[in-house]
C-alpha cells in the first residue's frame, strides 16, 4: 500500500529506535534509519513519535508545491526609442 499524505503539514522527526513495519499498515517505515533526520507528514509523524520510535527534531513546516503560490509575471521589456 502506498503511504497515503493528508496533510500540508510536514514533521521534522529523528527516528531512536527501528519501526516494526506491522505497526504501521499505510506506511512504508523499513526505510528509515535510526539517528536519521526525516521530513514526514504529520499523521507519520506522530504515530513514529507516539509509539516511541522518534522524537521531534526541529519545528514543524508547511508543505508547499514546487509550483505553488502566485507566479510572478515577467518584468516589462522596455520601449524602444523611436
Amino acid at each position: 500500500m502506498t503511504e497515503k499524505h493528508t496533510s500540508g503539514i510536514v514533521w521534522r522527526v529523528k527516528i531512536t529506535a527501528e519501526p516494526d513495519p506491522n505497526e504501521f499498515d499505510e506506511y512504508d517505515v523499513r526505510r528509515f534509519r535510526v539517528g536519521e533526520n526525516y521530513e514526514v507528514s504529520a499523521r507519520l509523524g506522530s504515530l513514529l513519535i507516539l509509539g516511541g520510535y522518534a522524537e521531534t527534531a526541529g519545528p514543524f513546516a508547511l508543505a508547499e508545491a514546487a509550483d505553488a503560490g502566485k507566479p510572478t509575471p515577467p518584468a516589462p521589456k522596455p520601449k524602444p526609442k523611436a
